[in-house]
């Protein structure tokens, strides 16, 4: 009776065994035995769900059932935080858990059109926790302009001078496009970027920019003042005060090169870092009458006469 007991114990240990092997095997193990780290990307603003759809599809897990079960034993909540990870096909559900369950090797970024690069260092060096040197190294890098306002997925060591190569080429990559037209119309890159800094900060949103663009070329046509407050806020924003302070009367008599109330034509450099709309609209301006325009209610209203200017500033703003 005994040896019959032990026999039927040792039997159902083998089974059980054998069991939790083979689930490990099809759904917690490796799906290689061996195999080079690779980065696995989470997007911003992704659940844990789709997190797991994604490691299965890309072959990085055998189980989206196993997965799950060992980030929620492994304290992850709905989302996994965005960034990429260096994990590998050669690492089970647990090690991979446990990568997702750390800080990102790479973050994601985001850089608004429209910022001025200053601003930009601001951003950069409280996310990768930059000293003075690798912030300057990335004000000092490149002129304004082409650092080209995107969402970057960045290593969580990268320096200054990286960063601000990283955006001049892609600067370069998204110009690149616009060769051909910049030739065709004759307009300097230079040319193209001051005015598109200008669109940017001007501009209410992408459907006003190519009517911004036709009003500011017509007034660089006929030698009109650009008038525009934004360059004056370039020209006096600082980190104290703010980047983009507002403008009172009488700072429209500040003296300085990017004054574009007290000096005829483009400022000497952009403005700001704009994106892709603002530099189309440059390219293919509204054809409009329009010397002067106002914002009001989230829209534009524009005429061609001063005295029609002056109708939409009481119709509108008073």
């Amino acid at each position: 009776m005994v040896k019959n007991a032990i026999v039927v114990l040792l039997t159902v240990i083998a089974a059980v065994s054998i069991g939790l092997i083979f689930i490990f095997y099809s759904f917690f193990s490796a799906p290689q035995i061996r195999a080079e780290a690779e980065w696995f990307v989470v997007p911003q603003k992704t659940e844990r769900d789709e997190t797991i759809a994604k490691l299965y599809g890309e072959g990085f897990i055998k189980s989206r059932t196993a997965m799950n079960a060992v980030l929620y034993l492994n304290g992850v909540g709905d989302e996994v935080r965005p960034g990429g990870y260096s994990v590998s096909k050669s690492m089970n559900v647990f090690k991979i858990a446990a990568a997702l369950n750390q800080a990102p090797d790479q973050k994601w970024v985001v850089l608004w059109e429209g910022m001025r690069k200053e601003e930009m260092a601001e951003l950069l060096a409280k996310s990768f926790k930059w000293d003075e040197k690798n912030l300057n190294d990335f004000i000092n890098a490149y002129d304004e302009g082409v650092y080209f306002p995107d969402t970057y997925l960045v290593p969580k060591n990268e320096s200054g001078k990286e960063m601000a190569r990283r955006m001049f080429n892609r600067f370069n990559e998204k110009i690149t496009s616009y060769t051909a037209e910049l030739t065709e119309q004759n307009i300097r890159l230079d040319t193209t970027i001051k005015i598109a800094s200008l669109i940017q900060r001007e501009a209410s949103g992408k459907e006003d920019a190519r009517l911004i663009s036709g009003i500011i070329w017509n007034r660089l046509l006929v030698g009109m003042k650009l008038d525009i407050d934004a360059t004056i806020q370039y020209a006096l924003g600082n980190a104290e005060n703010g980047w983009w302070p507002t403008v009172r009367s009488e700072d429209r008599r500040a003296e300085s090169p990017y004054n574009t109330y007290l000096n005829a034509g483009l400022p000497p450099a952009p403005i700001a870092n704009p994106g892709i709309n603002s530099i189309e609209a440059v390219l293919f301006p509204e054809k409009t009458d329009c010397l002067f325009y106002i914002h009001a209610n989230r829209q534009t209203y524009c005429s061609a006469t001063y005295d029609g200017h002056l109708d939409n500033i009481k119709r509108y703003l008073r």
